[in-house]
């Protein structure tokens, strides 16, 4: 019944997102109207939580990992032919999110694992599934040591290389860009160095090629 109201309501959803944890999810939402215009009308507030999982499958996170081995940032760290059976290992997953106008307002989403810490801002099109998101990673980072990993040039401690992304596209064809520092926002940097405890350096990757990819119908 779920499934039909959402299919009703003309969302576009991931439909292969597969991963395990512990989990919280809270939310508050209203709307009127027939089912048809109950997306164009409904407001709400949204905050997701998860612990100790592993993602198998998820359209922006592996579209990342793809782009960052592409471009030969991510060699050796990341087998992308294991996830599917091993999973990609976090610790935790937070995500604070608002709905309006059928377009979901990411405030803040934070992936801290052992190998990547990822957080991002943006939008996503509930009705078309467009989706425009900036995104900043930091690699091999262990939170609560970082300061202990930083090197310090003439007295100056120097930041983590953190990679600027950019998200296009929809959900079923993913485009991952380079981003210049200068598009990343106030507010994201700083999602990033509470997040890893310690400052970072956005890194100017250039013009690398787009990942591309798409999802089982």
């Amino acid at each position: 019944a779920a499934r039909s109201a959402i299919d009703q309501m003309g969302i576009k959803v991931a439909k292969n997102i597969k991963a395990d944890g512990t989990y919280s999810l809270q939310g508050s939402f209203q709307g009127n109207g027939k089912a048809d215009d109950l997306l164009k009308t409904a407001t709400g507030q949204l905050e997701y939580s998860a612990t100790d999982g592993h993602i198998y499958q998820d359209v922006v996170v592996l579209n990342v990992l793809k782009y960052l081995n592409v471009t030969e940032l991510l060699t050796g760290q990341t087998d992308l032919k294991k996830i599917e059976t091993e999973g990609f290992g976090y610790r935790s997953i937070k995500i604070e999110a608002s709905l309006q106008d059928g377009t979901i307002s990411y405030k803040r989403a934070i992936l801290d694992g052992p190998s990547m810490v990822l957080t991002g801002a943006g939008e996503q099109d509930l009705l078309t599934g467009l989706l425009d998101l900036n995104l900043l990673v930091t690699l091999q980072v262990t939170l609560g040591r970082v300061l202990d990993k930083l090197p310090m040039v003439g007295g100056v401690l120097q930041g983590l290389n953190t990679i600027p992304l950019g998200v296009k596209g929809t959900l079923d064809n993913v485009r991952i860009q380079a981003l210049a520092p200068s598009a990343v926002s106030y507010e994201l940097k700083s999602i990033m160095e509470n997040t890893v405890k310690g400052p970072i350096k956005l890194m100017n990757i250039g013009r690398k090629p787009a990942a591309e990819g798409k999802t089982s119908p």
